[in-house]
């Protein structure tokens, strides 16, 4: 029978194993305006709510200019409006 053993995760393996990036994020702002990262295109949008998940991944609420609000969108599939 095997040994059940409890392995520890860093951040960067926890990242990983979720779909995450690897790099540090900066989190967006609720009324911050970014870039939705569409099928192929850029769609404005702003952000609601957050929820910040570790170092590495956080889900938004993001108001979409034609949408409405959608749900849980990833970190890594916005960009900063400039």
């Amino acid at each position: 029978m095997a040994d059940n053993k409890n392995i520890e995760l860093n951040d960067e393996m926890a990242a990983s194993a979720v779909g995450g990036t690897q790099n540090t994020i900066t989190p967006f702002d609720p009324g911050e305006e970014v870039w939705i990262i569409g099928d192929e295109e850029l769609i404005k949008g702003k952000i609601v709510t957050g929820q910040i998940i570790d170092h590495y991944n956080a889900k938004y609420d993001v108001l979409h200019v034609d949408e409405g609000i959608i749900r849980n969108y990833p970190h890594h599939m916005l960009r900063k409006r400039h």
